[in-house]
């Protein structure tokens, strides 16, 4: 396994001074008021719909370049979004809407992998997808969304206030793993974005719900997905694009009330929320008086403030432009279940990473967690990462923050990287960027694909 730190890593202060670099009043003011029964999939691929175990219809998507054909007969790769995104995060090219509004341009110098590509010059943004990257270098992309999580016709049904990512990675994941190897007879990399990564450590570890509605292991599961017995669940390697794992979160938010809030467990509709304030924003009063609120606070804001501006958003304001954040904003952000939250803010309560702590007889009564004990009766994923058997890419963020960091990097490392086995074919690299931007930001064209590009060639 070899760490490899990229050089040129700016400060928390230089970021936040380079936010003038995003021009905030593009996003507001070149917002189409022109609406069309276009489909963001028609021209990029191919929808299943696919039946969870527990009877839920999760949607998956089967690329290829706009206008192209699918890489028939070779190796697929599936990926799942991030929390509070969906898959349109990996599929970035100019919509209509971008087309009409904005003048997409590639930077003066492209990756080596991008020059004298045709359909990079016709659509500039095809150079910040990975799934064409990847289909451009000859695999087969599938992208799979989560239980009520999608964008258009890409929406999977379900998804409810009992919702976690115990669910997602036992009942999702599967059922488009199977997909992909029925109609391919291949069997798939797995992984994504964030909330991917570590719903992917479950899946490897042949996780399952007991009769008890507490998590367990299944041994024959962990010998199929990793690939020690074939069978229609094996995948052949990992890919963890700034996998979740542990947050940084401030001790300050570890009271009573957002336990309580947590505990409700409603799923928050984000993804109708932004469509209406992209609605509110093309009224030119509203987007005027907008553009004017973001000049002032440029102006009155004072570096610190600033800081924990760009620490609470979990991006680098200089791996983005006014175009990738308007398409990120327009399609990609998706809806939230806050009991995903709630195990998140478990894990970083204690450190020790467990199945929700709400799962299992009366505990969906318990708001605050209980502190870890031997014999509690939780599954720890901490404690079973020896299973995660595959090769395995990860990629890590530069920036990080004890306030509000969405992954603590040095402890995903300690527990995941380090303690997996079989790791001769692992590589792990720490880049320029931070959470929610470097997988489709402006460095990723130099900074990530290329390395991914590499390890899949070889693992």
């Amino acid at each position: 396994m070899v760490t490899i730190t990229l050089s040129g890593v700016k400060d928390v202060k230089e970021t936040a001074k380079a936010s003038s670099n995003l021009d905030y009043v593009d996003i507001e003011s070149k917002i189409s008021s022109s609406k069309s029964s276009w489909d963001f999939y028609d021209a990029i691929g191919k929808i299943y719909s696919v039946k969870t175990s527990d009877r839920v219809t999760i949607k998956v998507l089967r690329y290829h370049a706009p206008g192209k054909d699918f890489n028939y007969g070779s190796q697929p790769i599936l990926l799942f979004p991030g929390l509070m995104e969906n898959i349109n995060q990996y599929l970035i090219y100019t919509t209509p809407d971008i087309d009409e509004n904005f003048d997409p341009s590639l930077p003066d110098k492209l990756a080596l992998w991008a020059q004298g590509d045709k359909n990079i010059e016709e659509d500039p943004l095809l150079y910040y997808s990975l799934a064409y990257y990847l289909w451009k270098h000859g695999y087969d992309p599938w992208f799979a969304n989560y239980r009520g999580v999608g964008y258009g016709s890409m929406k999977s049904s379900g998804g409810d206030s009992s919702t976690t990512m115990d669910d997602f990675a036992i009942y999702d994941i599967p059922a488009a793993v199977r997909k992909v190897y029925d109609v391919t007879k291949q069997h798939p990399y797995l992984g994504g974005h964030s909330t991917a990564g570590f719903t992917s450590i479950i899946y490897l570890q042949g996780c399952k719900y007991n009769w008890n509605g507490h998590v367990y292991s299944d041994s024959k599961l962990v010998a199929e997905r990793n690939g020690d017995k074939v069978g229609p669940e094996t995948i052949k390697g990992f890919i963890g694009l700034e996998p979740a794992w542990i947050p940084s979160i401030t001790d300050d938010l570890d009271i009573l009330l957002v336990w309580a809030i947590l505990h409700i467990g409603i799923p928050i509709d984000v993804r109708s929320i932004t469509e209406l304030l992209l609605d509110l924003l093309k009224n030119p009063v509203i987007s005027a008086l907008m553009e004017l609120l973001i000049q002032i606070l440029l102006k009155v804001l004072d570096d610190e403030i600033e800081e924990a501006l760009i620490k609470l958003l979990n991006i680098d304001l200089t791996n983005v432009d006014a175009i990738l954040m308007y398409y990120f904003i327009a399609y990609a952000i998706d809806n939230l279940f806050l009991l995903t939250l709630a195990q998140y803010a478990d894990n970083n309560k204690y450190e020790k990473v467990r199945e929700y702590f709400g799962n299992g007889g009366f505990n969906y009564l318990i708001i605050t967690p209980p502190a870890p004990r031997n014999g509690d009766g939780y599954y720890y994923y901490v404690n079973n990462i020896y299973k995660f058997k595959v090769p395995a890419i990860f990629f890590f963020a530069s920036d990080q923050n004890d306030q509000f960091d969405l992954v603590n990097r040095d402890l995903a490392i300690r527990d995941i990287v380090d303690r997996k086995s079989n790791r001769e074919n692992d590589e792990c690299y720490i880049i320029n960027g931070a959470h929610i931007d470097f997988p489709g930001g402006l460095r990723a064209p130099v900074d990530v694909f290329p390395k991914l590009g590499t390890w899949l060639a070889t693992a």
